[in-house]
Formats: C-alpha cells, structure tokens, sequence
C-alpha cells in the first residue's frame, strides 16, 4: 500500500529562484526525451522503452 504525504514549503526568495530554475531544467529534459521518442516514432514507426531516451541526454 502507498502512502502519500502532503507538505507545505515557504521558501525564501533565493529558494524559490532556485526551485524555479531546478523545475525549469526538469521540464527541458522532460520536453528534450519526448521530443527523441517522437522523431523515433517518426523515422522507425516504432515505439521506445521509457528507460531509452533518457540514456541519450547528456
């Protein structure tokens, strides 16, 4: 069974600049892997592995 904990953060102005840009990296690498599954999608009409794209990111 999962378990599920809620927590509320006030973070700092410096964090919150900080989180902004942690969370901004995390959606360029999620948008860069869903942008590789799609070209592969394109070029082989077949479909990858999640693990897969991930391993092409620098």
């Amino acid at each position: 069974m999962r378990r599920a904990i809620k927590v509320r953060l006030y973070p700092t102005k410096e964090q919150i600049k900080e989180l902004d840009f942690q969370f901004g990296a995390a959606r360029w690498v999620f948008h860069k892997a869903l942008e590789l599954r799609s070209l592969f999608w394109k070029k082989r009409k077949e479909s990858t592995f999640k693990p897969d794209p991930i391993k092409r990111l620098p």
